[in-house]
């Protein structure tokens, strides 16, 4: 998990993104970096359990 650490106390960072098969299926070939790309391209809200994919 990842997590950054201050003088004194650690933050841990949790976030779950909703994503379609086709964009899982882009991460697996090509990298999470692609999606994410297409998403900012795109202005995509990730958090709209109702967007259309990008892949």
């Amino acid at each position: 998990m990842t997590h950054v650490t201050l003088a004194d106390r650690t933050i841990y960072l949790l976030l779950a993104v909703p994503i379609t098969d086709g964009e899982l299926q882009l991460v697996q070939k090509q990298g999470v970096d692609e999606l994410q790309d297409r998403w900012e391209q795109l202005s995509t809200d990730v958090l709209d359990w109702s967007r259309e994919g990008v892949a």
